[in-house]
């Protein structure tokens, strides 16, 4: 008797593993188009909302605004409340050890109002929101659930809870788009951001903005010994009447 059922079983297994093996190409090829999905258009604006929960103050935070994003180059986040502001996170941004050398330094203060706890929020930003998500697997394991008309990704540090410095990330949206952030730190904070009115760039003045932060931060600097600053390097912030202005 067993040796009369043996195929069987071993068919049985071999759909099995056939079964886990489509089921694994299925899953990478999900991911292979999602990521393609969102690696166009090349320039975005739209609106944000965000919303903040600070765990050790037991308080809430609200902001929002509109955001321009250059896939592979910035994200531009201009802040109406709660009170006029822009910052701009440029791709690839040094890490705490770098020696960084700038001209005038990053408004630390006006992150920490504006994105209060955020200090490593625009390291993969750029990749995150772009799908370049190769640059985060040092730091991320990534697991993809839903279908391509309501998908979401999760970025799990992979570094033990006690040694966390950087939160869970969420992604999720459409076959539009992404829709959807929030980072859910270890020590219980929590950033939710809600994106809106998600377009391709048609507005030139914003454009022409961009072009304009991205030549003035490729320009050479200045040597200035007394002014030199090391530390790292997170935001710019951009004065509200530079925007709009004609090259």
């Amino acid at each position: 008797m067993p040796s009369e059922s043996s195929p069987p079983v071993r068919q049985l297994l071999a759909v099995l593993a056939g079964s886990a093996l489509l089921c694994s190409n299925a899953q990478a090829l999900e991911r292979e188009e999602l990521q393609r999905q969102l690696a166009a258009p090349a320039q975005l604006q739209g609106s944000f909302e965000q919303r903040h929960w600070l765990e050790d103050q037991q308080s809430r935070l609200h902001s929002d605004g509109q955001f321009l994003y250059q896939r592979e180059r910035l994200l531009v986040w201009r802040f109406a409340s709660p009170r006029e502001a822009t910052l701009a996170f440029p791709k690839r941004l040094p890490g705490p050890l770098d020696e960084v050398q700038e001209e005038g330094l990053p408004d630390r203060e006006l992150l920490d109002e504006l994105l209060p706890g955020r200090a490593e929020f625009g390291r993969h930003l750029v990749d995150l929101l772009g799908g370049n998500w190769g640059p985060l697997e040092e730091d991320y394991a990534i697991a993809l659930a839903g279908e391509a008309d309501n998908w979401e990704a999760r970025f799990s540090p992979r570094a033990p809870p006690l040694e966390q410095t950087l939160g869970e990330l969420l992604l999720s949206g459409d076959a539009s788009g992404w829709q959807r952030l929030e980072i859910h730190d270890a020590n219980g904070d929590e950033l939710q951001i809600a994106f809106s009115e998600i377009s391709p760039m048609i507005d030139a003045s914003l454009s022409s903005f961009l072009g304009h932060w991205l030549d003035v931060e490729a320009a050479p600097q200045d040597e200035d010994d007394d002014d030199q600053d090391d530390g790292e390097v997170m935001a710019e912030e951009v004065a509200p009447e530079e925007i709009g202005e004609e090259d």
